[in-house]
C-alpha cells in the first residue's frame, strides 16, 4: 500500500505517537491525556490523523485504499481554499441517501477549522466517556464517521451540509473521487476489528488516569 502511494507522493508517510503526541500535548493538552488513554487502535488512528491534518494539511488515506486518480488528487489539494477540507461520500449521490462522509480519506489545509472542531467534539466525547466509564462505547460515534456527519449533515436537508461549513468543507462523491477504498485488503484482521475491540474492553484505560 505505502510503496504505492509512495510512487505517486515521494513525502507520502506513516505516522504514528512519536509523531502525533507532541502535536496533541502542543495544540490539544486534554485530548492528549486521553489520547494516551486509548486502548483501542482504531480510536487513536482517529484522533491522529485529525491532529497531524490540522497541523500540517496535505491527506490521510486508510490502509486499504488505493490511488484512482493521482493528477486529480494533486489538483484538490492546490485548489482547496484557505482552511479548507474535502471527504469523501460513503454513499452515491444519484441514491440520494443522507450525507455520509467518511473519515478514511481526509484532504486539508493547514489549520483547518473542521478539524479543530472535530478534535474539540472528540475531546469532549471522550471526557463525557471517561466520566461514565460503563455506558456503551461506539469508537464510529466519538472519533470516527460518525462525528463528521453530526458535524456536517443538514437536518432539514440531509444530503446537504450545514450552512455554516458550505464555504469551507466539500464532500466528494465516491464514484469520481480520486481515491479508491478496500484496494488493499491483506492487512485486515476480523477478528480484530475495532467494532468487536470496543465490545470486549473498555475504551479508557483507567490505570492512566491522572
Amino acid at each position: 500500500m505505502a510503496a504505492e502511494w509512495q510512487a505517486a507522493f515521494p513525502d507520502f508517510t506513516i505516522i504514528g505517537d512519536d509523531e502525533v503526541l507532541p502535536l496533541l500535548e502542543d495544540r490539544h493538552p486534554r485530548l492528549a491525556g486521553l489520547y494516551r488513554r486509548l486502548r483501542i487502535p482504531a480510536a487513536r488512528s482517529d484522533i491522529a490523523r485529525l491532529a497531524w491534518l490540522e497541523a500540517h494539511g496535505g491527506f490521510y488515506v486508510d490502509a486499504h485504499a488505493g490511488l484512482r486518480d493521482a493528477a486529480g488528487l494533486r489538483e484538490l489539494l492546490d485548489t482547496l481554499p484557505e482552511g479548507g477540507v474535502a471527504l469523501i461520500d460513503k454513499n452515491p449521490r444519484v441514491r440520494g441517501e443522507g450525507l455520509w462522509p467518511r473519515n478514511g480519506a481526509i484532504f486539508a489545509r493547514p489549520e483547518a477549522p473542521f478539524l479543530t472542531t472535530a478534535l474539540a467534539a472528540a475531546t469532549d466525547r471522550l471526557s463525557a466517556h471517561d466520566r461514565a466509564p460503563g455506558t456503551p462505547t461506539s469508537i464510529w460515534e466519538i472519533s470516527g464517521p460518525g462525528l463528521f456527519i453530526r458535524l456536517l449533515r443538514d437536518p432539514d436537508a440531509p444530503t446537504q451540509i450545514v450552512p455554516h461549513w458550505q464555504a469551507s468543507v466539500q464532500v466528494l462523491d465516491r464514484d469520481s473521487a480520486p481515491v479508491r477504498f478496500y484496494v488493499h485488503k491483506a492487512y485486515r484482521d476480523k477478528a480484530r476489528h475495532w467494532s468487536a475491540l470496543e465490545q470486549e474492553q473498555s475504551l479508557l484505560d483507567p490505570a492512566k488516569a491522572g
